[in-house]
């Protein structure tokens, strides 16, 4: 006979988060519930090329990746962080790194749009 009530253990292994974040460009890598009740969201973007602020070439070739903690709106009182990687290319016709732009925030801003 099928048990017809979960335990405890069955019951937070079956919850997830699902944050809706409706920010473009970005893709979800990870989401998970910190021991402090902070919502920990982990995004990267989607385009695999950028345009040079230098020489404006487009570039595909990835120089190295590194994250950005940003905050979000609080959801139903839990804090929420994100973690943008931000990508860094190299420019095959100018010879210099830069970081692709900021889609969830703008240039310096540590709090999403």
């Amino acid at each position: 006979m099928p048990q017809q009530h979960s335990t405890e253990e069955e019951a937070n292994q079956d919850q997830g988060i699902v944050v809706p974040l409706e920010l473009e460009g970005l893709r979800l890598l990870k989401q998970e519930l910190q021991p402090d009740g902070t919502i920990r969201i982990e995004v990267i973007g989607t385009n695999e090329r950028a345009s040079c602020p230098h020489c404006q070439n487009v570039c595909v070739k990835r120089h190295d990746v590194r994250p950005r903690s940003k905050r979000d709106v609080p959801l139903r009182g839990h804090r929420v962080e994100v973690v943008l990687y931000k990508r860094r290319f190299w420019c095959l016709h100018c010879r210099k790194a830069f970081t692709e732009p900021d889609q969830a925030c703008g240039r310096g801003k540590r709090t999403t749009l």
